[in-house]
């Protein structure tokens, strides 16, 4: 992934989820 995203954990996720997947 691109590192210009922000490390947050969604809902329900367990570790650094990455919005493309």
């Amino acid at each position: 992934p691109s590192q210009n995203i922000t490390w947050v954990t969604p809902e329900g996720g367990g570790g650094p989820n990455y919005p493309n997947m």
